[in-house]
Formats: structure tokens, sequence, C-alpha cells
């Protein structure tokens, strides 16, 4: 690549930059190569004055070494911060991103930089397996962070109280993903649990999810339990324990 940012700034006035905005000296390479870059870049469009050019790639160079640098602290590998704090998205989709980009590569190495993100916010195991499933199933760009937090805490509650492992976990799901009622969270999770299909446990989460949608304590009447009656043998499932 061709030096272009002595055509710009001289030594001096790039260490001055650099020491302005806070950048260590340990990362100013990255910042040198970042300015290159940008120049490049708006030099090939060919509609930007010297002035602007000047102007931007530094604005966009710091902009650059800041996130890498954040990335580099938490734990994550050069390689990850770069393509990271190359994207101008904001953070849960250049993270999303990234994500997809180095799995294509590597599969393994991917989900190594994901364990080091979970590290990095202090998720527990539970955190850490709900974030990957979240980041495998293409379903984390909104806030994987909260959602796995969600998780592993619902879950540690609910095998605290003595739940089942597929309780737990189908119920923590549920509520992670926050697309539906406690209630029906909670009658799904149960009707999973006791054997019931997939569909059964659908119907059923969703009759108690609007009859009882305040509230996972179920008071059954006769209207629930004729309700249940009619679906198992629709189903021809076996009756639900209470």
């Amino acid at each position: 690549m061709k030096d272009l940012i002595n055509e710009y700034y001289s030594l001096a006035e790039i260490k001055n930059i650099a020491l302005e905005n806070n950048i260590p000296e340990e990362y100013y390479q990255e910042f040198i190569e970042r300015v290159n870059i940008e120049i490049e870049e708006m030099l090939s469009e060919e509609s930007f004055y010297k002035e602007e050019i000047k102007e931007s790639c530094i604005r966009f160079g710091v902009r650059y070494v800041d996130k890498y640098m954040e990335e580099i602290k938490k734990g994550h590998s050069k390689k990850w911060a770069n393509i990271y704090a190359n994207s101008l998205e904001e953070h849960n989709h250049a993270f999303n991103d990234a994500y997809t980009e180095l799995y294509k590569i590597d599969t393994f190495f991917a989900k190594q930089e994901m364990k080091t993100h979970c590290k990095a916010v202090n998720g527990d195991e539970h955190f850490e397996r709900y974030f990957l499933y979240l980041m495998n199933e293409g379903e984390g760009a909104n806030n994987p962070d909260n959602q796995a937090s969600i998780y592993s805490r619902t879950y540690k509650e609910q095998m605290a109280n003595g739940k089942s492992e597929r309780f737990a976990h189908e119920y923590a799901n549920l509520m992670a993903e926050d697309k539906w009622t406690e209630a029906g969270c909670y009658s799904y999770a149960k009707a999973i649990d006791e054997g019931l299909s997939g569909l059964c446990a659908h119907e059923i989460s969703e009759y108690y999810g609007n009859r009882y949608s305040h509230s996972s304590r179920f008071e059954y009447d006769d209207a629930d339990l004729y309700f249940e009656a009619e679906i198992l043998k629709k189903y021809s499932q076996p009756k639900i324990k209470k």
C-alpha cells in the first residue's frame, strides 16, 4: 500500500493527532494504516477535495482505532478486532457481521471469539451456551447479551425450584425470546416436559397464555379440563400430570 498519509500530514502532526485522541503508542501503526486506507478509498471516488480528505481520514481513523482497541482489551484477536472495527454499523449489527464473516473462514475460531465475548461480559456457562445458540441460529442481531442474561437467570431459577432440565430450558428459552406471555411460556414448557408433541404443546400454550395472561399459576376449572381432554384427544397424547 502506498504511504499516502505523508502527502497530508507530517510525522510530527500525525503523532500529535494520535496523542490528542488518546491513541496509545502500541496502536500507532494500526492508526497509520487505517488513515492510509481511508485516504485511498476517498481518492478512488474522485469526489473529495484535499481538505475534505485530510479531515475525514483522521475522523474515520480515530473511530476505527477506538473500536479496535476496545475489542482487543476484551481479549479478542486482532483478526476479530479488525473485522468488527471496520464495520460502520452499530454494535449489535457489527458484532453479528463480524461473527458471520469469521464463521465462513474458520468455524472453531469464530466460536472461540464468541466465548471470549461471553467471558468479557461475565457470562456463565448457561449464558455462553445460549449466546452461541443465538448467534448460530441467526437470532442474535437484536440484543444477544440481554437475551442470554434472561435465559441464564431464568434457567437457574427454575432448576433451583426443582424443575427438570428440560422444563428449565424450554421455559427460559421462551422467556428470553419475549414473544409469549409468561403463562404461555410456562404451559408450553410443562407440556414438552410431560412428553407432548410440539404442535400439541403450542396449542396448549396459546390457550393458557390467553386465559392466564398475568400469571403462570393455573386454577383449573371445568373449561380447562374439557379443553385439555379435547386437545389431547386431537393429537392422541397422554394425559397431562397436574
